[in-house]
């Protein structure tokens, strides 16, 4: 009698998992159509705030599997309206609660590998640690954040003790892990200050994937300026605000899909200046965002050109990349680069909002290199290229867990 091959179990660690938007629902969904076996250690959703998710909280049982992955939720402080208290109590009640609950959740199961959605901060990642020694399995960590440079960056904290615990905190991290999973290439510079000796994989974001196809945009009487995502600091909003200042008189619109912490600061600069072409749509889950990539002549991405921070690839560009939008990147670094190699628009130096509304007016004024733009380099051939969904998540499975699981 022939023995059954069982399947290889995982477990993922993420903070954020469905009904939230994030790309690791995608890994989950991918592996477990991969023939493996997947449970997933998460909290509960609030990102960006709590209001969103009635459904859930109505009837959480119903959010207890997500393609056949079972879900295992921690007790967490909610996010509230995303100060940066309410923040830090989030991130260490998940800390907490995991080292606590986590043995007794998952005391009747083992597991081959322990992933990890390392989002900033990286305390989710001494979860998985515990996770990982507890059952004796492998550990791969995804770095989508360098944590806590980008926070000293933005000047959370200036307690210089936090700076050196956290150090301390990530020197465990990476030695701890038999992969580390790194989104933007410039990452390795940064993680080898640690000195591990763990296989570091460059591992990027790839474009997000739409049901409906993005057209050009129908209303063509009115510019629109498209920015979607997180509203924080680190998206250098100030100088956003001061180009929009520049702007307000034009015929044009601004159209913000997304929030974050730095949202009312936002509000309340528009309106002690009267920018009325300026309008925040709020949080719109994937499936309706394309509406607004539709409406769009423009794509921005900012980002503050610090050092860090500008080191970074927000997960956005891929899926901006994808629609073949004209994008303007006021932003350095990394992000930069990509704008550049892609030849999918502009760079603006993002100290200079002065430049930002000058080659705004310029494209209203001259829509015709937009147009131009798109019709003779379509982006889309790019990402299939460099960031093609599939071919990133079967590296995953073959190069990855593949490897450490034999």
């Amino acid at each position: 009698m022939v023995k059954k091959k069982l399947k290889p179990k995982g477990l993922i660690v993420s903070q954020y998992f469905y009904p939230e938007n994030f790309r690791i629902n995608e890994i989950a969904k991918y592996l477990n159509n991969k023939n493996y076996k997947i449970d997933i250690l998460t909290g509960y959703p609030c990102y960006p705030n709590k209001k969103i998710y009635e459904k859930f909280y109505k009837n959480k049982k119903s959010f207890s599997k997500y393609h056949n992955c079972k879900i295992y939720r921690l007790p967490t402080i909610s996010r509230g309206s995303g100060g940066a208290i309410n923040l830090l109590l989030n991130y260490f009640s998940f800390l907490i609660t995991g080292i606590m609950f986590s043995k007794k959740l998952l005391k009747k199961n083992n597991y081959d590998f322990i992933f990890t959605f390392g989002v900033t901060p990286l305390t989710v990642a001494l979860v998985a640690n515990y996770i990982s020694k507890l059952k004796n399995a492998k550990s791969i960590l995804w770095l989508l954040d360098l944590w806590p440079q980008v926070i000293n960056e933005l000047k959370v904290s200036k307690i210089p003790f936090f700076f050196f615990l956290a150090k301390v905190l990530l020197k465990k991290v990476f030695t701890e892990k038999n992969y580390i999973l790194v989104q933007s290439k410039s990452f390795k510079k940064e993680i080898s200050y640690y000195k591990t000796k763990n296989k570091i994989v460059y591992f990027p974001n790839w474009a997000e994937e739409f049901k409906k196809k993005i057209a050009k945009n129908k209303e063509k009487n009115i510019f629109s300026i498209v920015f979607a995502g997180n509203i924080g600091e680190a998206q250098n909003f100030d100088k956003v605000l001061e180009a929009a200042n520049i702007l307000k008189n034009e015929n044009l619109r601004w159209i913000i899909v997304g929030s974050g912490r730095y949202l009312e600061k936002v509000k309340k600069y528009i309106y002690d200046n009267r920018i009325n072409n300026f309008h925040i749509i709020g949080h719109k889950n994937k499936k309706n965002i394309w509406y607004y990539y539709n409406l769009a002549d423009i794509l921005l991405l900012s980002l503050k050109g610090t050092k860090y921070i500008s080191k970074t690839i927000p997960g956005k560009l891929q899926t901006y990349l994808g629609t073949n939008k004209y994008i303007i990147g006021f932003s350095k670094g990394e992000s930069a680069k990509l704008i550049t190699k892609s030849k999918a628009g502009s760079i603006i130096n993002p100290d200079r909002p002065d430049l930002l509304a000058k080659r705004i007016k310029y494209l209203l004024e001259n829509k015709d290199i937009i147009l131009k733009r798109e019709n003779s380099i379509d982006t889309k051939k790019y990402i299939q290229k460099f960031f093609n969904k599939k071919i990133i998540l079967n590296f995953l499975d073959k190069k990855i867990i593949r490897t450490i699981i034999n």
